[in-house]
């Protein structure tokens, strides 16, 4: 269970915010290992994309006892302030996690008020949803959250935030 749990947090962790309008294609590879307690280590290697608005990323994670996942995911911003991303994490036995997401965030109140929703699809079919709100004004803000989880159990609350320079 342990492989598919940091599968999943692997998958929300991929996407990156894509860069302003009418930027050019770049990119890099990155890798990386560490070694924890006991001996046991992991190595990381991966690509990012970026072609005007949309951010790619694809790599792999590798465990020294064998577990491990490839992962994929891509970001675009439009100019009315939306972000989409997908992600899809694949474990090694074939396991597959899948995200959708989209973010709306509007600047032109004094402020900043941003609304999401979000799609979590796990390797049996069974599915997950969020929703969120943020408002921010003068370095204070009020997040608030609902989520479903696939046996319909539901999840809200609110955070306030402050936000120091």
């Amino acid at each position: 269970m342990k492989p598919i749990f940091l599968a999943a947090l692997s998958a929300l962790a991929i996407a990156a915010f894509p860069p302003p309008d009418g930027a050019q294609a770049e990119g890099f590879q990155r890798s990386g290992s560490v070694t924890g307690p006991g001996g046991r280590s992991a190595t990381r290697d991966s690509t990012v994309t970026r072609d005007g608005n949309t951010v790619s990323r694809s790599g792999t994670v590798q465990g020294s006892e064998g577990r491990g996942w490839s992962f994929s995911g891509n970001a675009t911003r439009s100019g009315d302030g939306t972000l989409t991303r997908q992600n899809t994490v694949t474990t090694n036995s074939g396991r597959v996690i899948a995200r959708d997401a989209t973010r709306t965030c509007d600047r032109s109140n004094g402020g900043i008020d941003c609304s999401g929703s979000a799609t979590t699809t796990g390797p049996n079919g069974n599915t997950a949803s969020s929703t969120s709100t943020r408002r921010f004004r003068d370095g204070q803000g009020i997040a608030t959250f609902t989520r479903t989880g696939p046996g319909g159990r539901t999840v809200t609350g609110e955070r306030w935030i402050t936000v120091t320079p």
